[in-house]
């Protein structure tokens, strides 16, 4: 089937942003959606209860893939429909399989402020430590840059680790700072968050430098009472 040229555009620039921005990959909805014929995951997409229902009840495969590796929960998860993500998974829908740009159905929700879908998925087993095989990132991550502060809490409780970054060494204590989020900071401190950490490799597009620190990139963004923070932390630039 032919793509849209529209379609394709964006499909190459998800590529792309996942393998060289990571901040960015986290904030594009995927459009591909759109051009999906399966019915379930067009009905997961869309919160179309009833043809979701239908669709499982003739036998499709709750694990079906789409063009670029989405599942039904993965499109669920994006759109925050908590309903439709709990059908799914009592219908034994995977929570930690990954999409063509190394998502799982918990990367989204964390990084667009979907609390209760990342809280069913955290009981359902969704593995808080996959990180995008792409970018790196994490769920954490993306919730932390975001301020987040109840998913980074749950994330937490559910066993991530507050160090593991993206790729080129963006830690979720890195993000909050740069974000300005303060109460996420202090979380993330209190959860053995390392304030050494240091940048591997700047991030393209953006004031992140190879070398940054948290407390580095808080005094970037002008976020004084965060310097302080970190600097009590025991951070440095």
């Amino acid at each position: 089937m032919q793509r849209p040229s529209s379609y394709v555009k964006w499909a190459d620039a998800l590529r792309s942003l996942a393998f060289t921005q990571t901040l960015t990959v986290f904030t594009l909805l995927s459009v591909l959606s759109a051009c999906s014929t399966n019915p379930l995951l067009v009905a997961a997409h869309k919160g179309d209860i009833a043809t979701l229902k239908s669709s499982l009840d003739q036998g499709v495969d709750v694990n079906v893939k789409g063009r670029y590796g989405e599942t039904a929960l993965i499109r669920a998860a994006q759109e925050g429909n908590t309903e439709i993500v709990k059908i799914l998974l009592d219908h034994g829908a995977s929570v930690n399989i990954v999409d063509e740009f190394g998502r799982t159905a918990l990367h989204m929700p964390a990084t667009f402020g979907h609390t209760e879908v990342v809280k069913a998925l955290l009981r359902a087993g969704a593995d808080p430590n996959l990180s995008s095989q792409k970018s790196g990132a994490t769920p954490l991550l993306g919730a932390a840059r975001k301020g987040h502060l109840a998913i980074v809490e749950a994330l937490l409780k559910a066993g991530a680790n507050p160090n593991r970054g993206s790729g080129v060494g963006f830690t979720p204590l890195m993000a909050a700072a740069y974000g300005g989020h303060k109460d996420v900071v202090h979380t993330l401190l209190g959860a053995g968050a390392d304030v050494h950490d240091r940048v591997t490799m700047g991030i393209k597009d953006t004031n992140i430098k190879e070398g940054d620190t948290a407390l580095a990139l808080a005094k970037k963004q002008g976020h004084q009472e965060l310097v302080e923070v970190l600097q009590h932390a025991g951070g440095s630039e």
